[in-house]
Formats: C-alpha cells, sequence, structure tokens
C-alpha cells in the first residue's frame, strides 16, 4: 500500500485541474514564498497578463551553531503562466547531513473560475535524508468579498521509515498595499498530532513583482520543507524578512535573511541563520 500512495493521490489531484479550453471560457479571474503556496495577486488582476516563460534559479546557505555543519541548497526553474494556470517545473539539489540530493517537483495553479484557484505540487528524490521520497499537496483558494481569502489543502511527505499527512489553510485580507495571511499546519505522526502556525505580511509597490514581507513561524516545525531529521524536534520559532524587487524591465531578483530556533530535546536547542538570493527572467 505505501508504494501506490503516491500514484493514488496524483491521479486524485490531477481529476481537479481544469481542461484548458474549460478555463479560458470563464470569467476572468491572486502568490508563493518559503512555506508556500504564495499568496498570488487577486486573481482578477492575474488572468489579464498574457502567456509569459520565466526561468529562474536561487541559493540558499544554513549556518548552525555548534558542531554543525553549513547547509547549501540550490534550486532551477522553469514557469509558464497564462489565463488557465501557472505551471512550474523545479529541481532542488541540497548538500545537508553531510550528503547531497536531487528532487525534481512540478507545481500547478489551475484557475478555475472568476473568484477560485488551486495549487497541486508532486516531488520526488531518491531516498535521502535531505529531501522525503515522495511529497505532495494540493489547495484550493477562494476569493472572498472585502478583499478577504481563504483556502483549505494538504500536503503529504513519504519518508523511508514513514508518512505524514498534514491539513493547512490560510485565512488572509488585502488592505491596501498590504497583504496579510495566516497558515497552521496539523501534522499526523505515528499516532501523534504536531502543528505549527505561521504569519505572513508584505507590503506591495509598484506591482505584484515588487514588494518586501515579513514571516514568523512557531511550533514544531513541520510544514512540507520539513527533513527526516527535523521531525522530532519539540519547538521550532522562524524569522524571516525578505523581498523581491525589479532589476531591468524583464528581471527581478529575491532575498531574505532568517533565524531559527531549534528545541531539539529538552536539555538541546541550536540556532540557525540563513540566507537566500535568487534571479528570475522573464523570456
Amino acid at each position: 500500500m505505501r508504494s501506490a500512495a503516491p500514484f493514488v493521490l496524483l491521479y486524485l489531484c490531477a481529476l481537479l485541474v481544469p481542461r484548458a479550453a474549460d478555463s479560458q471560457t470563464s470569467s476572468p479571474l491572486a502568490a508563493a514564498g518559503v512555506l508556500t503556496p504564495r499568496p498570488i495577486v487577486r486573481t482578477q488582476e492575474r488572468r489579464v497578463l498574457p502567456t509569459r516563460h520565466e526561468v529562474g534559479a536561487s541559493y540558499s546557505y544554513y549556518h548552525f551553531d555548534g558542531n554543525v555543519d553549513a547547509w547549501h541548497i540550490g534550486s532551477a526553474w522553469f514557469e509558464r503562466k497564462d489565463a488557465a494556470a501557472a505551471l512550474i517545473a523545479r529541481v532542488n539539489i541540497a548538500n545537508r547531513f553531510d550528503e547531497s540530493a536531487i528532487q525534481v517537483e512540478a507545481d500547478a495553479y489551475p484557475f478555475l473560475s472568476r473568484s477560485v484557484y488551486g495549487y497541486l505540487n508532486l516531488g520526488y528524490s531518491p531516498s535521502s535524508s535531505s529531501f522525503p521520497e515522495w511529497r505532495m499537496g494540493g489547495e484550493l483558494w477562494v476569493n472572498l468579498p472585502e478583499a478577504w481569502e481563504s483556502s483549505a489543502g494538504f500536503r503529504y511527505l513519504i519518508f523511508e521509515a514513514n508518512e505524514i499527512p498534514m491539513l493547512t489553510g490560510t485565512i488572509g485580507k488585502y488592505y491596501g498595499n498590504y497583504w496579510t495571511s495566516l497558515r497552521p499546519f496539523i501534522a499526523f505522526d505515528d499516532g501523534e498530532v504536531s502543528w505549527s502556525l505561521a504569519l505572513f505580511t508584505r507590503r506591495y509597490y509598484v506591482d505584484a513583482d515588487n514588494y518586501v514581507g515579513l514571516i514568523v513561524v512557531y511550533g514544531n516545525g513541520f510544514g512540507p520543507s520539513v527533513t527526516q531529521q527535523e521531525l522530532d524536534r519539540l519547538n521550532d520559532f522562524q524569522l524571516q524578512l525578505g523581498g523581491k524587487h525589479p532589476l531591468g524591465t524583464r528581471t527581478h531578483y529575491r532575498w531574505s535573511i532568517s533565524y531559527e530556533y531549534e528545541e531539539l530535546s529538552f536539555e538541546r536547542s541550536r540556532n540557525r541563520i540563513g540566507f537566500t538570493i535568487a534571479l528570475e527572467q522573464l523570456l
């Protein structure tokens, strides 16, 4: 049963994706971050864009106190956006826990109607401690009156030793040039229930590709990017500041700096400091 789980869930996710013709005849139709999926700008603004193709790459570095080697994570991706959906293919390469590993992922953000859009994810990595063997997820967003939005979804991680289903969702609001959202993660691991809560806030400038933002996370650190070694943490606190800005008319860069306090056991804790830089090029 374990080996069949990824394919069953992928099939269920595929049923949610609209056909292109259906999407294009819908009424005109708002986001990813580190803990992803990202908030998109309100769907009514997104759907007026013509078909666009984009490539990007990022590098992340994490330093730990104590006798722990630094982590290095690189990603490269290709993204296609049109009135029906945004489709992303991504490759992640990591060096952590004294080993190197690779992960391939596919994301889809289908626009289902004027006020509803979705998120689908499937990722695979050969057995390693840096990534889950399989990761998958799905989520449905609804744009509400008065610039509110909400969503509900799931993530599913399969490691060599265990499988972890997660429930998640958001409640968010746009007010002026600001966006704020609250996202919980509820994880079920070997009969135990764990949780994390993330608060996102952004200040947009000229458009959706020009902003600064803050992310605060508290809980045990469970989320879609957790590693096998991080599953047993008792507590976790994260603070991240970042932004996205233009470099000319067809190029953007993203940056972030982060601090994380991890309680590994009742007698052991550690600090983590990291930064990420990314470059995105519109083709």
